[in-house]
């Protein structure tokens, strides 16, 4: 399966965003997939775009921006809970 995305395969400028299609990432322990239905970028984002700031064991592509609304289509519990229930504490984003 895979999914589109605005991405960067080096560093620079916004020149350098170019939609790519992408393997859907499958959510390790703990973790949720969204369906997102809107994402926004932050002015760090800018910075690792450029080339700034390097967030360790990131590796391109690199899909910027960590803010996004959307649907739970899959997660994985981190553990049961005693009730039974699930509880999301956050979603993070996955780039391998």
């Amino acid at each position: 399966m895979t999914m589109r995305a605005m991405a960067f395969t080096e560093y620079g400028g916004p020149d350098v965003l170019r939609p790519l299609e992408l393997d859907v990432p499958e959510p390790g322990p703990g973790q949720v997939r969204v369906r997102v239905g809107a994402a926004g970028v932050m002015p760090s984002d800018t910075g690792v775009r450029q080339g700034a700031m390097r967030p360790p064991g990131t590796a391109f592509p690199i899909v910027p921006g960590n803010e996004f609304a959307g649907t739970r289509c899959s997660w994985t519990p981190r553990r049961p809970s005693p009730s039974g229930r699930r509880r999301l504490r956050r979603a993070c984003c996955t780039r391998r």
